[in-house]
């Protein structure tokens, strides 16, 4: 009775042409199934689907609408020119249906207009004080027979005040540390994990800049694009440039060693002909399965061209080995089938099973590297074991291999003739203390929280992004909590604000919400405001000159406030808080610190948010 290798080889060399011909089929159906392979970029892509941060992530996508902005940044030329043109671009911009809001200046004059009562009362009362001070030396002053003997000139300062509430200069437009930069962001309504979705916002973006000509506003004026939706493109393209350089690579690599080793161009020719279709047929049952690639997988063709390249090998070299005894290619056909196929076949199955354990594990992006490698190598494994020895079937009815090509240089058998392991024992000592040294050093190792050291940065989008965030003294990629009920957001605030004021070292730089720009106890500051404004009428002040004749002139027309609520807010300011979809509440942003690295530590912090509330990190 025949064993199951011998039908095997019997098939090839009867049939070997079945076998040629079905290859050639099903690589056509591969090659068009691997044309559809997708990717995704985004680090989201590789957590697990259903745990709580990703579900909850989820919730927050379907209520802000998109993840980050789009930042369109102008450079060089002459600032007011760039003002212009911007002013002109973002009516434009608006009409992008992917477009959510446009956000390129700060309402000053709104808050200006009411910065009274973001002033505590002991301030208020202290410049009430100093009006006072300030009509007595003018009274003073126009006493003839008041004599100051000091001369001291008394004037009128509240810069101190100002500075105490902030000590940022306020512009209108988003002017950065280069006073030749501005920023326009760009709040999507889509999500940058869809790659379709960026390279549209993007190419109407840039579609309605060029329809603007910004040339003409300033021939110096340059536009730069950068925010999340650009990265996203940028890193896919970056992957599969990296992917084909790096297939190109390794297969040349390997190919040019076997070339040199076996002495024979044929030999790269059989052994690489199984490979690449055994990756292509991985590629097609990828794109079936899982449908994409992410940052993690992209990396499996080196992989499998590296592994998958060994049962070739074997195959091939036993192959040239029994026709350099001499013997008939349908015997050596028998051989490596038999002989050579069964220990091939437990490596490749036990190589398999190393990576397809890691599919029941939580990460998607090791999970589905198990998946795609695992079934990657059975694919090469059971391909090379049938195809290789058709081809060389065909090979020998046309083309009979001739002796010289047989002859492969083989290396000295270590059994028939054994020599003395030189110093022994000194080995052993050595590799037992580089083990003992690496055991020590594995208590350094550390999981890194920021993957976009995994990304390259080649057209200098990142920095550029890191740039902007740091003009705005925070992270434009903030946490952001979804509060279902408004009213809670103050209590939330409160216990982050606490948190951040009991750790000296904390990574949290400040918390915005709408109730952050509506300041408290408005109804007891505005007797307090009035008197101000009746104390600046005073006659006596209206002979001041200068800057100290518009700082009063200011603070009348500031003690006319009234108080405001957050429904009076500017639109612009509100649609940044308010979810899409007619969903209620708000969201909650906790900005880390921009150049404060420690994405652990931040991480630790927003678990210990608001303990049973309902808000959303």
């Amino acid at each position: 009775m025949k064993s199951v290798y011998s039908r095997i080889s019997d098939f090839t060399l009867r049939y070997s042409h079945i076998i040629l011909i079905l290859t050639a089929v099903l690589t056509m159906v591969a090659g068009t199934i691997t044309s559809h392979l997708g990717s995704k970029g985004d680090f989201i892509d590789l957590l697990p689907p259903n745990s709580t941060s990703v579900k909850d992530l989820n919730v927050i996508r379907d209520h802000v609408g998109g993840e980050g902005y789009l930042m369109v940044v102008l450079e060089g030329g002459n600032i007011e020119k760039s003002k212009q043109f911007i002013e002109a671009l973002v009516p434009e911009l608006r009409k992008i249906p992917e477009v959510n809001y446009v956000d390129y200046k700060f309402d000053k004059k709104f808050f200006e207009d009411r910065n009274l009562l973001y002033i505590e009362k002991e301030d208020l009362k202290i410049l009430a004080q100093r009006l006072k001070d300030k009509i007595d030396y003018e009274r003073n002053k126009m006493n003839p027979f008041y004599i100051d003997l000091l001369e001291e000139k008394k004037e009128f300062n509240i810069d101190d005040i100002k500075n105490k509430y902030s000590t940022a200069e306020i512009k209108d437009y988003y002017i950065t540390k280069n006073p030749t930069r501005l920023v326009v962001l760009i709040k999507p309504n889509g999500f940058a994990g869809s790659l379709e979705f960026c390279k549209t916002l993007l190419s109407k973006t840039k579609m309605t800049i060029a329809q603007l000509n910004p040339k003409s506003f300033d021939p110096d004026l340059k536009i730069r694009h950068t925010g999340r939706y650009v990265t996203r493109i940028e890193e896919t393209e970056f992957m599969f440039k990296d992917l084909k350089r790096t297939t190109l690579v390794s297969l040349i690599g390997i190919f040019l060693l076997l070339a040199l080793y076996t002495r024979q161009i044929t030999a790269s020719i059989f052994i690489g002909i199984p490979l690449i279709i055994s990756i292509l047929y991985s590629l097609a049952i990828t794109t079936l399965t899982l449908g994409y690639l992410n940052i993690v997988t992209a990396v499996l063709v080196g992989i499998l061209s590296g592994m998958g390249i060994d049962f070739g090998i074997h195959l091939y070299l036993r192959y040239l080995e029994e026709r350099r005894k001499h013997h008939s290619f349908e015997k050596a056909i028998h051989v490596i089938h038999s002989s050579t196929g069964k220990p091939l076949i437990l490596a490749g199955l036990t190589t398999a099973v190393a990576f397809l354990v890691l599919i029941p594990m939580e990460f998607t992006g090791i999970s589905q590297l198990g998946w795609i490698c695992g079934g990657g190598i059975l694919i090469c494994m059971l391909n090379t074991y049938l195809l290789l020895p058709a081809l060389l079937v065909m090979r020998e009815k046309f083309i009979p291999l001739k002796h010289k090509l047989m002859i492969v240089p083989t290396l000295e058998d270590f059994l028939l003739t054994p020599k003395k392991y030189p110093k022994p024992y000194a080995t052993l000592l050595i590799a037992g203390m580089i083990g003992l040294v690496s055991l020590g050093e594995l208590r350094h190792i550390k999981f890194d929280y920021n993957f976009r050291k995994l990304v390259a940065d080649k057209n200098g989008t990142l920095a550029l992004q890191d740039q902007i965030s740091d003009a705005f003294g925070v992270s434009l990629s903030p946490a952001i909590v979804y509060v279902p009920q408004l009213e809670d957001i103050p209590k939330i605030s409160e216990i982050v604000n606490k948190l951040k004021k009991e750790n000296p070292k904390s990574t949290i730089s400040s918390v915005l919400s709408l109730y952050s720009y509506v300041p408290k106890y408005q109804e007891e500051k505005i007797p307090d405001i009035r008197k101000l404004g009746e104390i600046a009428s005073d006659p006596l002040l209206r002979f001041l000159e200068g800057e100290e004749a518009q700082k009063l002139k200011d603070l009348k027309r500031w003690a006319e406030v009234k108080p405001f609520s957050m429904k009076d807010l500017p639109t612009h300011l509100q649609q940044q808080f308010n979810p899409i979809h007619g969903h209620t509440g708000s969201f909650l942003f906790i900005f880390p610190f921009a150049t404060r690295k420690k994405f652990g530590s931040f991480k630790t912090e927003l678990k210990i948010l608001v303990f049973g509330s309902q808000a959303k990190p």
